[in-house]
């Protein structure tokens, strides 16, 4: 049991930096200077403040998701809501994510 918990912590790590990287490589690469620094925070802000203007059901999935990296299942019992409910909203809210970052 100690073993799974362990892998489960090591694979959630990897998911979490892979997912950093992801973000970085979107937002423009790895912050190589101050002008990059300032960049990057105006667009994580300007993320923030789409995510805040998502109905409370699609900020939630998003939160709970992304920023507390809770699996779908945890999220469903934290929510109780069914698990497909999970789904659709995150998908919904991502896809509403991707057209405003997209629009600019």
């Amino acid at each position: 049991m100690a073993r799974n918990l362990a892998i489960d912590r090591v694979r959630t790590a990897t998911a979490a930096r892979a997912r950093d990287h992801l973000v970085l490589a979107t937002l423009g690469g790895i912050a190589a200077g101050p002008e990059e620094l300032v960049l990057e925070r105006f667009a994580r802000q300007g993320l923030l403040c789409a995510i805040r203007l998502r109905s409370i059901e699609h900020r939630a999935v998003l939160v709970l998701s992304y920023f507390a990296e809770l699996l779908q299942s945890e999220i469903a019992a934290a929510l109780e809501i069914p698990v497909g409910t999970v789904k659709s909203r995150l998908t919904a809210a991502l896809r509403q994510l991707r057209k405003v970052i997209e629009a600019g």
